[in-house]
């Protein structure tokens, strides 16, 4: 570059200045901004217009793309009957959808562990049934018995039950009585 371009290029940055009221060492720093601009975005300095009226135009686009979608929520929001304050307090409330979800979820389980449960409790009623059944004797065998016990006191099967458990639960304070079912075991014939 010759003296007088040189001289010339620093006329116009001084008019230039002048005109738009700023200072020559501004000016050099926004055209190092500019420079600067153009190599983040791999274009040339000189492509810069033409980079920023493409992206206004995609920019515009992309505005009338979401008044379109805009206009539409209102229209579906319309014909459902739904108000702008509806959906605000509906956006408002979707951290809760998850809340009532997992409180769903919470609750289904505790009814399953209630199922469970009551599916427990009725299986040690039944035992219980069953096993008062098979406590049960025939009027005939009370009769039979009756008449071998001494009379004025009958067995009943409160107190046969309580035999029972006494000879079942505690069968070292009732070793005769053992020895004695033993031998009748073995001397039976079924």
């Amino acid at each position: 570059m010759t003296e007088d371009k040189i001289e010339k290029l620093l006329e116009e940055i001084s008019n230039y200045c002048y005109r738009y009221q700023g200072d020559e060492k501004g000016f050099v720093s926004n055209i190092d901004e500019v420079f600067n601009l153009a190599s983040s975005l791999d274009i040339s300095s000189y492509d810069i217009p033409s980079h920023i009226n493409k992206n206004t135009m995609l920019l515009m686009e992309l505005d009338k793309k979401i008044a379109e979608k805009e206009e539409r929520i209102i229209q579906k929001a319309e014909e459902y009957g739904l108000t702008i304050e509806y959906l605000k307090v509906y956006r408002s409330n979707l951290h809760l959808a998850d809340k009532i979800e997992k409180l769903d979820n919470h609750l289904r389980d505790c009814k399953n562990k209630i199922y469970l449960l009551q599916k427990e409790v009725n299986g040690y009623r039944i035992n219980q049934e069953i096993e008062s059944y098979s406590r049960s004797v025939s009027e005939k065998e009370f009769d039979d018995a009756n008449k071998k016990l001494p009379e004025g006191r009958p067995l009943d099967i409160k107190e046969l039950a309580r035999i029972t458990d006494e000879i079942y639960f505690h069968p070292g304070r009732n070793e005769q009585i053992i020895r004695l079912m033993r031998q009748r075991f073995a001397n039976s014939p079924s």
